[in-house]
């Protein structure tokens, strides 16, 4: 059971030295914060419609022992949240208008998830009034929100928890949007923001992690813009990186003694998904908060009923740790194999 956490939201104008952090000794002593991450999670008709039958559907049942024993809970919140008595946008070419349930809200914070990114494409899918509707059931629902908002202040506030005297902050960007707002003022926090408000937090928070949508679609490629913006970032202050968009698995990497997880694949995406192949992101911070005691990549596999995540060990996820080691290996990332994961060799 997670030990109860505060969360904090804060404006652009009130970031400037207001923060009382805990003493550097008593923050040594701290035992290690752990942080875990699961990839892209959007509700789709058949999980919207499972939702509300009986007994009520479960999705993170799979991983939920590792999302509730973790202190912060992290996944990408691909699809709006609203009914669907609101309007969608006209369709774009290769675009499909996405729409989650407002119960899989409150599945997502029964299965341990403290904080979604709704920093991806798709959040504009059902135009401002469905991007107010997600932020009110996902804050209903005891989570926290990152990367948009009805304001632009607002979407690049970052999502901070105290966990056990320890402030953990993250932030969330993406590449763009398939749709605009119908009027100034909705934003989406964007990947050329990223540097500069990383440094504005960064003395704000014990523990900085940045959520970044990017990167191409179907490839397990990592491309070099990919590599360019998370190095920007860790630069910037990130202690690690997390990324999302390309519904694959893609390699990771050690960049200054910083784990960077370029995509870990479709978490939750109903039977529609292209894969079921996924994993998530395990990391330990100590000492200060910016430490990182371990990084691991523990496998995922999709499936049973509506494709729903379960974590496996090496041995039955070893095509998705496979997947994984693939497409690190251009990235020069040494990996340790254990029973249960692919750990990174961070020195």
């Amino acid at each position: 059971m997670k030990l109860p956490r505060r969360r904090f939201t804060t404006g652009l104008a009130t970031l400037g030295g207001s923060w009382l952090l805990a003493p550097k000794h008593a923050r040594a002593e701290a035992p290690p914060l752990t942080f875990v991450a699961g990839g892209d999670v959007v509700f789709t008709r058949d999980l919207n419609a499972a939702l509300h039958e009986q007994p009520i559907l479960e999705p993170l049942s799979g991983v939920q022992r590792w999302f509730r024993a973790a202190d912060v809970a992290f996944v990408n919140l691909e699809s709006p949240l609203a009914s669907d008595t609101l309007p969608r946008r006209a369709h774009r070419e290769r675009a499909p208008i996405l729409r989650g349930d407002p119960a899989a809200a409150q599945a997502l914070a029964r299965g341990g998830v403290d904080v979604v990114s709704v920093a991806n494409n798709h959040v504009f899918d059902l135009g401002e009034a469905g991007l107010a509707a997600t932020l009110e059931h996902v804050e209903r629902a005891g989570m926290t929100p990152a990367g948009a908002g009805l304001t632009r202040e607002r979407a690049l506030e970052p999502a901070i928890l105290e966990v056990r005297g320890r402030r953990f902050g993250l932030l969330a960007f993406t590449y763009g949007t398939n749709h605009r707002p119908e009027r100034s003022g909705p934003h989406a926090a964007r990947l050329g923001e990223a540097a500069e408000r990383l440094r504005q937090v960064r003395g704000q928070v014990d523990t900085l992690v940045v959520s970044l949508h990017f990167g191409e679609e179907f490839t397990s490629t990592v491309s070099l813009d990919q590599r360019v913006w998370a190095h920007r970032c860790v630069d910037a202050g990130a202690d690690a990186v997390i990324g999302h968009h390309p519904h694959v698995l893609q390699g990771v990497e050690v960049y200054a003694g910083k784990p960077i997880y370029y995509s870990l694949g479709n978490f939750i995406w109903g039977l529609a998904s292209v894969s079921a192949l996924s994993a998530m992101a395990y990391v330990e911070f100590g000492g200060d908060g910016r430490q990182v005691l371990s990084a691991k990549v523990l496998p995922v596999l999709r499936g049973r009923g509506h494709a729903l995540p379960r974590v496996v060990d090496a041995k039955r996820g070893r095509y998705a740790l496979a997947a994984i080691r693939g497409s690190s290996y251009a990235l020069k990332t040494k990996l340790r194999a254990t029973e249960e994961a692919l750990e990174l060799v961070l020195g």
